[in-house]
Order: structure tokens, then C-alpha cells, then sequence
């Protein structure tokens, strides 16, 4: 029986695991963490607890990049892949190129939202570019309300 109740708990461990890594936006995965780890024009990110809780999130991860617009362009690409999956967003594109974009994903359930957001600064004049994946119980009206606070 005990042999009975392992092979249970780990069928459920691993359909938890398994329903977990399927909601992590992929194409960004492949970027956070990796290519851009020892270039000098990126900057990598990542905050989590007491300092979100204000904002209703629970993760923060960005990935910039700065004074090469060739470095945008896979963060555009992923953006548009992991976009592609959005229940909404809103995007501004300037000549077949994404400007910038706020996604919100598919998600398990509301205690876990999901968001991407994206500005090309290149496209417009700046010269930088970044992407930040955002998780908590934020809503995509606090989300909005986020970015017109970072904007000002």
C-alpha cells in the first residue's frame, strides 16, 4: 500500500511540475538567464518579495539592453512569441517592428497573473530596449496604472 500512495504523490508531484513549467513564457525563458549574462550591454533584473507587495506582485524579472539595437531584436522576437498566447494586449508597432507591448498570459488561476511588458527605445530615438515579465495578483488595471506611474 505504501509503494501505492509514492507512485500517487509523485504522479501528482509531477503533473504540478510539469503544469507549472508549461505557464513559463518560453521564448523569454530561453533570454533570462542566458545569452545575455556576460555581455556589458545588458542588465538583468530580478526582485521578489516585500518590495512588490505594494504593487500586488509576487516577481519581478527585465532583461535591458543598451547601445546596439541588433541586441532588441531577439527580445522583440520572444515578446511576439510569448505575446502570441495573450488573453489581451496592447501593442504600438512602427514600421513592421514592435515599439512596445503589455501582454497579460494565460494563467492557472487569478492568484497567479501573469504579464509581459516591452518597450524598443531604439525604434523611437533611445537607445535602449527592455522586457519585463511580471507575476502576482496584480490586475490589468493595476498593471496599466503601474507603467503611467514609470512613464512619468
Amino acid at each position: 500500500m505504501k509503494a501505492k500512495n509514492l507512485l500517487i504523490l509523485a504522479i501528482a508531484i509531477m503533473a504540478v511540475a510539469l503544469s507549472a513549467n508549461a505557464q513559463t513564457p518560453t521564448a523569454l525563458a530561453k533570454l533570462f538567464d542566458g545569452p545575455y549574462q556576460n555581455n556589458k550591454a545588458a542588465t538583468e533584473l530580478i526582485i521578489t518579495g516585500s518590495p512588490l507587495k505594494p504593487y500586488s506582485l509576487s516577481s519581478f524579472h527585465s532583461l535591458g539592453v543598451k547601445d546596439d539595437p541588433a541586441l532588441a531584436l531577439p527580445l522583440e522576437q520572444a515578446v511576439k512569441s510569448d505575446g502570441a498566447k495573450a488573453l489581451w494586449k496592447e501593442t504600438v508597432s512602427k514600421g513592421g517592428r514592435l515599439e512596445s507591448g503589455v501582454y497579460e498570459l494565460p494563467s492557472e488561476n487569478l492568484i497567479r497573473r501573469r504579464y509581459i511588458l516591452y518597450l524598443n527605445g531604439f525604434i523611437g530615438g533611445r537607445n535602449e530596449a527592455i522586457v519585463i515579465y511580471l507575476e502576482g495578483r496584480a490586475t490589468p488595471e493595476k498593471i496599466k496604472k503601474l507603467i503611467k506611474e514609470m512613464t512619468e
